[in-house]
């Protein structure tokens, strides 16, 4: 399904009061975990994806037949997963998505493919979370287009992108906690190794305009004791480098 990402960081933060003031704010916690995460581009047309047609959940595979192989997995939502292909550029049979050989760069489209695990600590095969996402809007907030799959199997999923014709180009590892406010506010306490800690304040409902949106992360930031003019755009990749790592 289709959603507008709308963000904001805010760097090198005291983690101990931005913790104390999201409690006040009973805050929620959330997903806690350390997240693998590649950034996709594409290589040359693969084995096909086969999605089955049905809403809902559904199981994804993919038969390599020059190695007899038989991958599959869970996919959360088969509309989900279908939009993305299609988006990146796969053609469609009955059920069958494959990459055309016309089809030869993501990032020449404004495009960012990435695939992260979405695990709690210690788990040995977490789920993956796909997605697509769209050139960002830079404003006020960063405002990004993007479509989310659920996998079940984050090593699975792993296989199949890379038999489908898609390699990862950056890879990095986050730590994140992540609290959940009122007003469908998501406040995300990230540490990338080389990079001071952050957080981002990110507006997750989608039926609110940007305006309203803007308005709730200011609120929030506010209240945790920040001010929008020190606001940070910058992606993973940008911090990365501003730190050198």
């Amino acid at each position: 399904m289709k959603k507008i990402e709308r963000e904001v960081k805010f760097l090198d933060v005291d983690v101990k009061e931005v913790v104390k003031r999201l409690k006040a704010l009973d805050a929620r916690k959330g997903y806690e975990g350390v997240m693998h995460t590649a950034s996709y581009e594409i290589v040359a047309p693969g084995i096909p994806l086969i999605v089955p047609s049905r809403r809902g959940e559904g199981l994804v595979s993919m038969i390599h037949r020059q190695k007899r192989e038989f991958l599959e997995t869970i996919v959360s939502d088969t509309d989900d997963l279908r939009e993305i292909l299609t988006q990146v550029g796969f053609t469609q049979g009955r059920d069958e998505y494959v990459l055309p050989t016309s089809i030869t760069s993501l990032a020449d489209r404004n495009f960012r493919l990435r695939f992260r695990s979405k695990g709690r600590d210690g788990e040995r095969d977490p789920p993956g979370e796909l997605t697509l996402k769209k050139k960002l809007k830079l404003g006020e907030v960063r405002e990004s287009p993007e479509y989310e799959a659920m996998l079940q199997s984050y090593h699975t999923g792993k296989e199949m992108l890379l038999l489908a014709g898609l390699r990862a180009v950056r890879q990095h590892d986050k730590r994140r906690t992540e609290y959940l406010l009122p007003d469908d506010i998501r406040v995300t306490i990230d540490t990338v190794p080389g990079v001071p800690t952050y957080i981002e304040i990110e507006s997750t409902n989608a039926s609110h305009g940007v305006r309203a949106a803007i308005a709730e992360i200011a609120r929030t930031a506010t209240a945790l004791g920040f001010r929008m003019q020190d606001a940070s755009m910058a992606t993973t990749r940008e911090l990365r480098a501003m730190y050198k790592r």
